[in-house]
C-alpha cells in the first residue's frame, strides 16, 4: 500500500518537477560524497555504531542478526520493544516481517518440487482451476507456477481494496483470494515482463496448501519453523505476539496491529533469534544442524529468475523465485533474500553466498534513515576485505546502439501507470566502457560495465542487462528486472516543454486571479466574461491539486484509499470536475477569441494546456477513478 500511496500522492509533484528539467538532466553529476567517519572494522565498532544511529534517529526498537558460515555472532534486540510500557527489546522480540514472509512461500514450493509433487512449469489453471484470474494469452502462454513466484504473471500488485481489508487473521486463503480477484489480470504475455505482484505469491501458497493437504501455515511450521528451531515465528497475533511483539510507530504515532488479507504474503511475525537460524540455513545451503532441509540446487534456483526474457540471455540481477537480489553499495557482491515494509515497520533479510555472511535488520518504525545508516555500517564491516573484480572490456556490438531515451514498460500497478510513464523516462548512454543511466530529475548512476559480452551490474557483480524481443513492444532493453522501450528524443523534450508551459501558465493565472480579487476589493469590478475566463482555469488547477492533497487533508490510510471515504470520493469528484471545468474553459476561450481576439491569451493558453493534461489523464483512465474498486 505504501507504494501505491506514494505514487498517487507524488504524481502532481512529479509532473511539476519534470517541467523544471528542460535539458541535460540525464548527465547531471551527482554531488561529491561527504567526508565519512572512521570506517567500521570490528564487531564492537559495529555494535556501537548501530546503537548510536538508533538513538540519534529515535527508533524505539531494533532487532539485528549477523550470521557467518560458522554460525550467528551477533543476535540482539536494542531499545524498547514497547515504549509505552518500558518493555526492553531482546533477541526474542517479535517484529512484523511484512513481505519478507514471501521467502517461506518460495521455500515451501521448492520443498514440494523436490518431492516430485509440483513442477515450476505446471500451469496454474491445472493446479488450481478454482482460483479466478484473467489471461488473454492463456491458451498459448498459460500462467505457470514459476510466474507467480518470479512476479512475471503480468498481474497488478494488490489493489487498494485488498490493502484496506483489516479484520481478524483467520480467513482461509481460498476465501481471501475470492475477495477481490480483479487485480489478477495479465497485462502482457506471462513470462515476458516482471512486475512485483504480492497476490501471485498468495496463489502459490494456496497451491502448497492444496497439494500438501495441510494448511499453509501448518506446512511451513512443520517443514521449516520446527526443524530450524524458529519457535517464536507465527503468522497470527497469538499470545507471544501480544506479549513480546514490538509496537510499531510511524511518524511517532503508535500503530494498531495490522492484519493481512493474504497472510502468506506479509503477516509473519519473527525475531532476531529466528532470523539468525533462517540465515544460517541459507548460508549452509539448505542444511541446519545435521539435517538437510532443502537441497543447495533448490536455493540456487530461488536466487535467479528463469522466466524473464533477459534470463534466456544470461541476466541474473533482479528478482528471483520469491527472492530479491540486492547489494550493499557498489561493492559487486550479490545478496539474496527479501525486504519487508509495513506502516511502522521496516525489515531486511539478506545473505551472500560469496561472503558466506547474512544479516537481518528489523525496525519498529519506518525510519529509512536508520535503515540506510545501519546498512552503510554493514557495508564497511562485511566488505572490508575486497573481492577480485572482473576485467572491464570494450563495448560489445550488441550494446553499441544503447544510447538514447527510454520508458519503462512493466509498471507495478496499472492504476498508477500514468505516473510511471513519466517518472520512468530515463537515458542510457555510454561513458568509456560503462553504461550510465540517468533520470529526468537529475543525478547519474553507473548501471554497469562490460565484462565479456555482458553488462555487469556495478552493484552486485551479476550480469544485469540485455536487449530482448518483447512480443508486444518489439526490441526493449532489460536492466535487472525492468524493461525499457526506446522513445524518440523529440517526444521526451516535447513532454517537458508542455509540462513547463503548463506550470508557468498555472502560476501566471493564479497571479491574475489575485489581481482580479484585489480589483474587486478596490471596487474596480471587472467584466463578468473576463472574470469567468480567469477564474475557471484557476479552479481547474485547484481540482488537479486536490488529487494530490486529498490524502493529506482527509486521511491517507489504506482504509481511506481502499474504501468509499472522504479521500477516495474527493479524488474521484475532483478528477471529474477537472474534466468538466477544462471543457467549459475551452469553450469560453474559443468564444472570447472569436469576439475579442487574444486579449486574454494567458487564460486561453492555460485552457489549452489543461486540455492536454485532460487528454493524458483520460487516456489512462484517471478521470472518475474509483480507487476502492
Amino acid at each position: 500500500m505504501r507504494d501505491f500511496l506514494w505514487r498517487w500522492k507524488s504524481s502532481i509533484g512529479l509532473i511539476f518537477a519534470l517541467s523544471c528539467v528542460l535539458s541535460g538532466a540525464s548527465h547531471a553529476q551527482a554531488p561529491a560524497p561527504a567526508a565519512k567517519a572512521q570506517a567500521v572494522r570490528t564487531l564492537e565498532q559495529l555494535k556501537a555504531g548501530v546503537e548510536a544511529i538508533r538513538i540519534k534517529n529515535g527508533t524505539p526498537a531494533l532487532g539485528i542478526a549477523l550470521v557467518s558460515k560458522d554460525g550467528p555472532y551477533w543476535v540482539a534486540g536494542l531499545g524498547e520493544a514497547r515504549p509505552e510500557s518500558k518493555l526492553k527489546a531482546d533477541e526474542n522480540t517479535l517484529f512484523r516481517m511484512a513481505s519478507a514472509s514471501k521467502l517461506f512461500v518460495g521455500l515451501a514450493v521448492m520443498k514440494l518440487v523436490e518431492e516430485g509433487k509440483l513442477n515450476l512449469n505446471d500451469p496454474v489453471r491445472k493446479l488450481a482451476p478454482e482460483i479466478r484470474y484473467q489471461n488473454p494469452w492463456e491458451e498459448q502462454h498459460p500462467v505457470l507456477l514459476a510466474h507467480l513466484l518470479e512476479h512475471t504473471s503480468g498481474w497488478d500488485d494488490m489493489h487498494p481494496a485488498e490493502f484496506a481489508w483489516n479484520k481478524a487473521d483467520d480467513m482461509p486463503i481460498k476465501d481471501a483470494l475470492a475477495y477481490h480477484p480483479h487485480s489478477r489480470t495479465s497485462r502482457w504475455i506471462p513470462g515476458t515482463r516482471m512486475a512485483y505482484c504480492s497476490t501471485g505469491t498468495v496463489v502459490a501458497a494456496y497451491i502448497v496448501e492444496k497439494i500438501s493437504g495441510q494448511k499453509f501455515e501448518d506446512y511451513v511450521s512443520s517443514h521449516f519453523f520446527q526443524p530450524l528451531q524458529m519457535r517464536s515465528s507465527t503468522y497470527y497475533q497469538n499470545a507471544d505476539v501480544k506479549q513480546r511483539g514490538a509496537s510499531l510507530y510511524s511518524d511517532g504515532v503508535l500503530q494498531s496491529y495490522e492484519y493481512h488479507l493474504y497472510r502468506p504474503d506479509g503477516a509473519l511475525n519473527s525475531s532476531a533469534h529466528d532470523m539468525a537460524n533462517l540465515l544460517q540455513f541459507f548460508i549452509q545451503k539448505g542444511q541446519f544442524g545435521q539435517q538437510q532441509i532443502l537441497s543447495p540446487a533448490s536455493l540456487e534456483r530461488m536466487q535467479h529468475a528463469q522466466t524473464t526474457l533477459g534470463a534466456a540471455k544470461g541476466v541474473q540481477s533482479g528478482h528471483g523465485l520469491a527472492s530479491m537480489t540486492r547489494s550493499l553499495g557498489n561493492t559487486q557482491v550479490a545478496f539474496y533474500g527479501h525486504a519487508g515494509r509495513v506502516t511502522g515497520g521496516v525489515v531486511d533479510v539478506y545473505y551472500s553466498p560469496a561472503l558466506q555472511q547474512g544479516f537481518a535488520i528489523m525496525l519498529s518504525n519506518d525510519d529509512y534513515d536508520t535503515l540506510d545508516g545501519i546498512e552503510e555500517l554493514l557495508q564497511q564491516f562485511l566488505l572490508q576485505n575486497s573481492l577480485e573484480k572482473p576485467a572491464v572490456t570494450a563495448i560489445p556490438a550488441a550494446f553499441s546502439h544503447i544510447d538514447g531515451w527510454y520508458r519503462r514498460i512493466n509498471p507495478r500497478n496499472e492504476m498508477t501507470r500514468y505516473v510511471d510513464d513519466l517518472s520512468s523516462l530515463t537515458r542510457f548512454s555510454i561513458n568509456g566502457n560503462a553504461v550510465e543511466q540517468g533520470g529526468l530529475l537529475g543525478g547519474s548512476e553507473i548501471s554497469g560495465y562490460f565484462s565479456g559480452n555482458t553488462l555487469t551490474d556495478a552493484q552486485t557483480g551479476l550480469s544485469s542487462a540485455a536487449f530482448v524481443q518483447d512480443p508486444l513492444a518489439g526490441e526493449v532493453l532489460q536492466v535487472r528486472s525492468n524493461l525499457y522501450q526506446r522513445i524518440a528524443t523529440p517526444v521526451v523534450y516535447g513532454i517537458l516543454a508542455i509540462m513547463a508551459a503548463w506550470m508557468f501558465s498555472a502560476l501566471l493565472n493564479a497571479i491574475m486571479v489575485l489581481l482580479l480579487v484585489a480589483r474587486q476589493i478596490l471596487g474596480k469590478t471587472p467584466a463578468a466574461p473576463q472574470l469567468t475566463l480567469q477564474i475557471l482555469p484557476f479552479l481547474a488547477t485547484i481540482c488537479w491539486l486536490l488529487m494530490k492533497f486529498a490524502g493529506d487533508l482527509l486521511g491517507d490510510s489504506s482504509h481511506d484509499w481502499g474504501t468509499v471515504s472522504a479521500t477516495s470520493l474527493t479524488v474521484m469528484i475532483s478528477t471529474v470536475t477537472y474534466a468538466a471545468l477544462t471543457i467549459v474553459c475551452v469553450g469560453l476561450s474559443i468564444r472570447q477569441w472569436r469576439q475579442h481576439g487574444m486579449r486574454h491569451w494567458h487564460a486561453t493558453i492555460l485552457s489549452v494546456l489543461h486540455t492536454c493534461m485532460l487528454a493524458y489523464l483520460w487516456s489512462y483512465g484517471v478521470i472518475g477513478i474509483r480507487s476502492w474498486a
